[in-house]
């Protein structure tokens, strides 16, 4: 009675057990993420269908395999560092690089965490691996192209300042050629005012004043134009414009600005 009553009961809770296991293990395999649990001694004991689905080997084939061996996982550290960390934190996440059943290897993010037994013993690892291949190739492909957007702007770069070298040595020459002839119209021009001005009429007068205003106003503007052209290359000064007299200088220099005169 007493012992019959005992061993039914046994029986009992050994079949919830096992129903609870096998709904635990029903559910695990529902996930797309390879499910993997492996001993201390690195040995395989359960390996869900998402397992069988990134790697390629069935249960069957996987069940008391080395996991390391069967997958030849690269590990980005070395595994007796990422061990001291499983037993210090509980556990470890990091990607590894491993091999399908056909010889394809993949990129893995891989997410460990220690389990015990019932004495509180550690007895196994519990490992959740999800293929991060396409991402990895996306980020190598997204890399590949930075250093050759980089390389490109450098030769683009170093053609700009090759080019801006050559319109600088251009403006230079020309600037040079453009002004002896300005020189020579200022120097002619104030030649005349100050030898002959006596003999001139007050319209004489006042053209060659205008020849001679006209001519340092385009020497200036060779000069500010070569100035600008130096901007790139070191600090701007900034200073006051005086507007009337620039004003000034451009009414008398666009005649369609000014008023018509009566005849």
């Amino acid at each position: 009675g007493i012992l019959t009553d005992a061993f039914n009961r046994m029986l009992s809770e050994t079949q919830e057990n096992q129903d609870r296991l096998g709904e635990q293990a029903r559910l695990l395999d529902l996930t797309t993420d390879a499910i993997i649990v492996r001993d201390m001694q690195g040995v395989i004991v359960f390996w869900n269908r998402g397992a069988e689905e990134i790697y390629g080997w069935t249960r069957e084939e996987a069940l008391g395999r080395d996991k390391t061996e069967l997958l030849r996982t690269e590990f980005p550290e070395p595994l007796e560092q990422i061990t001291a960390k499983l037993q210090r934190d509980k556990r470890w996440t990091g990607d590894l690089i491993q091999t399908r059943h056909d010889g394809v290897r993949i990129h893995v993010n891989t997410r460990w965490v220690l389990d015990s037994d019932a004495q509180g013993a550690v007895a196994r690892v519990l490992i959740t691996d999800n293929d991060i291949t396409a991402r990895k190739q996306a980020e190598e492909l997204m890399k590949s192209e930075a250093r050759r957007l980089d390389t490109l702007v450098e030769k683009r770069t170093a053609s700009l300042h090759e080019t801006i070298g050559e319109l600088e040595a251009f403006s230079y020459s020309i600037s040079h050629d453009m002004r002896a002839p300005l020189r020579a119209m200022q120097g002619y021009a104030k030649a005349l005012l100050a030898d002959y001005k006596e003999r001139l009429d007050p319209e004489a007068t006042h053209y060659l004043d205008r020849i001679f205003r006209s001519s340092n106003r385009l020497d200036s503007l060779i000069q500010d134009v070569l100035a600008y052209s130096r901007v790139t290359k070191g600090d701007i000064s900034l200073h006051t414009v005086d507007l009337e007299r620039l004003i000034d200088d451009i009414f008398s220099s666009h005649p369609e600005f000014q008023a018509p005169q009566a005849l």
